[in-house]
């Protein structure tokens, strides 16, 4: 279990995760001594009820590290900045859609140009942040850099599919 997302239950040294509740905590400390060997079993769970506690603790554990992990992960100006512009480029080209059209121009206008340098401008806002952040938090920094493909496939899929 990681150490940082744990807190002490008031009164005792025993720790539990951030939100889960007290009553529940009783049940899962049993699992954790169970895992570590310090508790049988027998001690007070039945051996299918410890599974799945120990199934769910483990669930729980994982999808708030996650979770807690991304969102700060996602704070980050590298992190977000790539999102901004994608969806800075997606907003421009409904706009121009919306404004005038999917008719072809004889030359490319200023919103062309625009959508080119906010595609081509993140490259390198998204290449720092893959050599910072993938060797310290490889899961955290993949499901970020997994979002920043979403955008910018979201904001060149008008585009590709309206051949503008």
């Amino acid at each position: 279990m990681v150490e940082g997302f744990l807190v002490p239950v008031i009164g005792t040294k025993r720790r539990r995760p951030l939100g889960i509740s007290v009553r529940h905590h009783d049940r899962l400390s049993l699992c954790e001594r169970q895992i570590e060997g310090e508790a049988s079993p027998e001690a007070g769970l039945g051996s299918l009820e410890s599974e799945l506690d120990r199934a769910d603790f483990a669930f729980f554990t994982f999808h708030s590290a996650v979770s807690t992990m991304t969102l700060s992960t996602l704070k980050r100006p590298s992190a977000f900045i790539p999102l901004a512009m994608s969806f800075a480029a997606l907003a421009l080209v409904l706009g121009h859609i919306a404004f005038f059209g999917t008719a072809r121009e004889a030359d490319e206008g200023a919103a062309a140009h625009l959508w080119q340098l906010l595609m081509a401008g993140q490259t390198p806002v998204i290449a720092f942040f893959a050599i910072r952040w993938l060797p310290r938090t490889p899961t955290q920094a993949s499901i970020v850099l997994g979002l920043q493909a979403l955008a910018g496939l979201a904001a060149a899929a008008p585009v590709y599919i309206l051949q503008l």
